[in-house]
């Protein structure tokens, strides 16, 4: 009984540190490919936006979230990845599905170290991945700013 029991909490211990050492599908470099969503309420054009974020790169590792363009370097370092499902009642300018079909099957929070909300976000399916930045208005609501589709690199 006690072999027994010993074997089971050694499989388990096995299992649970195998589990914890695997990267994320998610986890790897990325490059901009397009502009798939931009609110109403930005002024700029969506061909002018694909313009400046050509060449842009993105990392996404345990490590650091990264976003480099010509325009800008962001960089979080030690970010936590808070996957989740998509809210069912999104605010008009949050509707996730509405921007990119029913094939988005989940969306991942991007925080800092320290836990802090970056206003990053990724949203994946089974073959995408694309990043979006979001505001809050003063009650709360989210209002996404854009989304790009991101290829891995």
């Amino acid at each position: 009984m006690k072999k027994g029991v010993l074997l089971l909490s050694i499989i388990i211990t096995v299992i649970f540190l195998t589990g914890c050492g695997q990267k994320s599908d998610y986890y790897g470099t990325y490059i901009f490919e397009s502009v798939d969503y931009q609110s109403p309420v930005l002024s700029t054009t969506a061909d002018y936006i694909e313009e400046i974020m050509r060449g842009t790169k993105y990392t996404v590792t345990e490590k650091e979230f990264k976003i480099e363009s010509p325009e800008l370097t962001e960089e979080f370092k030690s970010p936590k990845y808070i996957k989740g499902e998509l809210p069912a009642n999104p605010g008009p300018l949050a509707d996730v599905y509405s921007f990119l079909g029913d094939e988005v099957k989940w969306q991942i929070d991007i925080l800092t170290e320290e836990g802090e909300k970056t206003r990053y976000r990724l949203y994946a399916s089974k073959d995408s991945l694309w990043v979006s930045f979001y505001n809050n208005t003063p009650d709360g609501t989210e209002i996404i700013m854009y989304i790009y589709k991101i290829s891995k690199t």
